[in-house]
């Protein structure tokens, strides 16, 4: 499945005018690489994979995100939201 159609699928939107630049900017800090690739259609696409420094970034990440989550799940009284 393609990055676009999975941010769909997964109810995220990101247009092309966000999403590429973006991808570009990836590129550049050496998060992910590109390759080329005959697609089923017989035309040349570029895909884009993430590269070992961006698993990296990505693990810290995440445990930056589950830290500052767990946060404001304490201060909202729990996952609910509910006081309990």
């Amino acid at each position: 499945m393609e990055l676009a159609e999975e941010l769909t699928a997964r109810k995220l939107t990101a247009g092309e005018g966000s999403l590429y630049p973006l991808l570009a900017r990836l590129k550049t800090t050496g998060l992910v690489e590109t390759y080329w690739e005959e697609s089923r259609s017989g035309r040349k696409r570029k895909y884009y994979a993430i590269t070992e420094h961006g698993c990296l970034m990505l693990d810290e990440f995440r445990e930056v995100w589950q830290a500052i989550s767990g946060q404001v799940t304490e201060l909202t009284g729990g996952p609910r939201g509910n006081g309990s």
